[in-house]
């Protein structure tokens, strides 16, 4: 889970979330589900390893003004031979209501070769 407050340079002239905070939110939920998961592939040039979004569909249910305290609620659905299936809700840490969703594909992917690697086997158990 990870948890902020709309900041107001994060918003765009309507006074909610820009379109492309939310993508920022959502992946930075993303990496930090992926460390809780035991996944830590370091960064910058010394990463080896690494993901990447193959597919993303993001859905809004109501607008998310400046101020509002947000929380982030992760899952892995899917775990495939190279991608996992994540799944994000975004919601108002005022009254839990749903204000986002977030879906991706994502593919592990090998930063030296530049080409999809298997996906790490610990991740498997976590899929039912």
């Amino acid at each position: 889970m990870y948890e902020t407050v709309v900041a107001f340079g994060q918003c765009d002239p309507n006074g909610h979330l820009n379109t492309a905070q939310y993508t920022a939110l959502f992946d930075r939920a993303s990496w930090l589900f992926l460390e809780h998961l035991g996944i830590h592939d370091g960064y910058g040039p010394q990463a080896k390893m690494g993901w990447a979004d193959a597919r993303v569909t993001v859905e809004y249910k109501r607008e998310v003004r400046v101020g509002e305290g947000i929380r982030l609620v992760s899952s892995l659905t899917r775990v495939g031979r190279t991608s996992i299936n994540l799944q994000h809700e975004m919601r108002s840490k005022e009254d839990d209501t749903l204000v986002a969703t977030y879906e991706s594909v994502t593919v592990r992917f090998d930063l030296v070769k530049r080409t999809p690697a298997p996906v790490p086997e610990r991740l498997r158990a976590l899929v039912s």
